[in-house]
């Protein structure tokens, strides 16, 4: 399945809300990285429908619920090669208002 359910710690229930954008193919071994106060990115993964690894990248804006796709500039823009069952991280600090230079 290819939709978000989020879970409600303090009331213990499970919600669907409804998204807008392009949405991630359904998959596995993604990561679903949080990158600022109200986004996340979904990341490569094995995508169900073709059966093979990606290097697809999605944004989730959680104010919005709303998916846009990130595709490389060009040829020469470094962009992550397939993968699937890998690990992310975010360098993202709430405190800071500068982003971690990579």
């Amino acid at each position: 399945s290819n939709e978000i359910h989020c879970f409600d710690i303090p009331s213990g229930l499970w919600t669907v809300p409804p998204t807008t954008g392009q949405r991630p193919p359904p998959g596995s071994g993604f990561t679903f990285t949080r990158v600022d106060l109200v986004r996340a990115v979904f990341f490569g993964g094995y995508n169900a429908e073709i059966m093979r690894r990606v290097a697809d990248v999605f944004l989730l804006n959680f104010k919005t619920w709303h998916w846009t796709t990130l595709l490389p500039e060009g040829p020469s823009q470094l962009w992550p090669t397939s993968r699937c069952f890998h690990t992310a991280f975010s360098l993202y600090n709430p405190d800071s208002n500068h982003p971690h230079p990579c």
